[in-house]
């Protein structure tokens, strides 16, 4: 049995390519983001189930650290943001207010 492959739809990235590392498609149906990180700020775009953008709700987390300096994850209702360094794991929201930190022992 074979599949074909159709483009459904084009979700253009929240940030210039040359600034970020590439977007990524994040949640479970009903609850996906476009997520995409640069150097000071991850951008979360929640979208639709036919992945159109929602107008307006784009949200942005500014970065404690630079990109190059762990990972990172946004929460499935895009509330808040975690980023995991090289010397400690931090939660912040849309604000850049810290929620929590844990701090690794070196």
């Amino acid at each position: 049995m074979s599949v074909r492959a159709r483009l459904r739809a084009t979700v253009p990235a929240p940030l210039p390519s040359s600034q970020a590392g590439p977007p990524e498609i994040t949640g479970l149906p009903g609850r996906r983001l476009l997520v995409q990180r640069s150097d000071d700020a991850i951008v979360a775009q929640p979208l639709d189930d036919a992945f159109a953008a929602r107008a307006g709700a784009s949200v942005r987390f500014p970065a404690p650290w630079p990109r190059r300096r762990g990972t990172w994850e946004v929460a499935p209702d895009a509330t808040w943001a975690v980023f995991a360094g090289v010397h400690a794991v931090r939660a912040v929201d849309a604000s850049g207010a810290m929620l929590w930190e844990v701090r690794r022992a070196v």
